[in-house]
């Protein structure tokens, strides 16, 4: 069975998400620490910026 990117950035989204709400920590905290947008955070969890 083949592995696809569609699903490999699904599945990076939803870990990188998850790890996120387990540690109590919001968006925009993470964004601040990663010198990232708040956009750039929603994008990767959702998976909208692996699709350019």
């Amino acid at each position: 069975m083949e592995i696809t990117n569609e699903q490999i950035n699904k599945t990076f989204g939803m870990i990188f998400q998850e790890y996120r709400l387990k540690n109590n920590i919001t968006q925009e905290k993470l964004a601040e620490e990663l010198t990232k947008s708040t956009k750039t955070i929603s994008q990767l969890e959702t998976r909208k910026r692996w699709n350019k």
